[in-house]
């Protein structure tokens, strides 16, 4: 067992993966990432860490003729899909700079040259618990009608609700298609669960970049869905207090941190913190649109 160390590594917030306890902690000797209260709960945790602790050594070690993932813009395509949002098709299209990935975007999702693209950017589970330092969703606009609502709209798709009223909850209402239930998923809110681009329809787009400022992949993407489908089990607040509910999220949130969350049915073996797009699973491929 490694005694405490001030590297970088170290200065990240850390629970003991068993038992949460944040205290007087040790490191893994090997990739200084994951700590523990005692001997015990590092033998007991080492099976579901150890494939994390060999790819997140070799990670420490630079490779030189490998190009950083910084250098690279990912754009995820979500086909569209219903469900729990777990199961959508993604496909990985790697960019030189955001201007490429937003034009390959515009294009794809049918806007004129003079149309402002609606960006969808309220994702607080990903944001705040995850910490992505960026992410914006993009969705077709002949599928999805954005605020302000018309009164024919209300009429039609409002359930009765007035059209301030539906303003304030909705984002994004899809009109046809199939739905896309991880654009949905993504874009729920912390206090009640209800997602602002709720029956989001048709392909979806995201650009993001996790808590170190490397791309968000698929297999990442498919990591956050899968945070967000588990807290959905602790709305609304009669199936779980909103102060236990905040307490449990917020230890994910430190284990996501640690890169040692992962969903209760398993990750199926996929890397769920792989930002590199063609280390990424292999039914989820990755096109390459960059130039010399």
């Amino acid at each position: 067992m490694e005694q405490p160390t001030t590297s970088p590594e170290s200065t990240a917030p850390i629970a003991c993966p068993i038992c949460g306890k944040s205290e007087s902690l040790r490191r893994c000797g090997s990739c200084k990432r994951v700590g523990y209260c005692s001997r015990e709960h590092q033998r007991q945790h080492w099976k579901a860490h150890r494939a994390d602790c060999t790819y997140q050594s070799k990670q420490l070690q630079p490779e030189k003729d490998s190009p950083s993932s910084s250098d690279m813009v990912v754009v995820v395509e979500i086909k569209s899909g219903e469900g729990s949002g777990l199961t959508n098709m993604m496909i990985n299209h790697v960019f030189n700079s955001k201007v490429q990935g937003v034009r390959c975007i515009r294009q794809r999702l049918g806007y004129t040259r003079t149309e402002e693209m609606k960006e969808l950017t309220e994702m607080p589970f990903l944001r705040e618990l995850m910490h992505f330092s960026s992410g914006v969703l993009y969705v077709d606009p002949r599928q999805n009608v954005f605020p302000p609502f018309t009164e024919e709209f209300n009429r039609q798709f409002g359930f009765g609700f007035g059209i301030d009223k539906l303003n304030d909850m909705l984002n994004c209402r899809g009109v046809s298609g199939e739905l896309n239930a991880m654009a949905i998923y993504i874009c729920s809110k912390l206090d009640d669960g209800i997602s602002t681009s709720v029956n989001a329809s048709g392909d979806a787009f995201f650009i993001g970049t996790t808590a170190r400022g490397e791309p968000v992949t698929s297999n990442v993407l498919w990591g956050a869905a899968n945070f967000v489908y588990e807290a959905m089990d602790y709305y609304p607040d009669v199936n779980c207090p909103k102060e236990q509910r905040e307490q449990k999220f917020h230890k994910w949130s430190r284990r996501y941190a640690l890169g040692t969350w992962e969903p209760m049915a398993g990750r199926a073996g996929i890397n769920l913190y792989q930002t590199d797009p063609f280390q990424c699973a292999a039914h989820w491929p990755t096109v390459d649109h960059r130039t010399p």
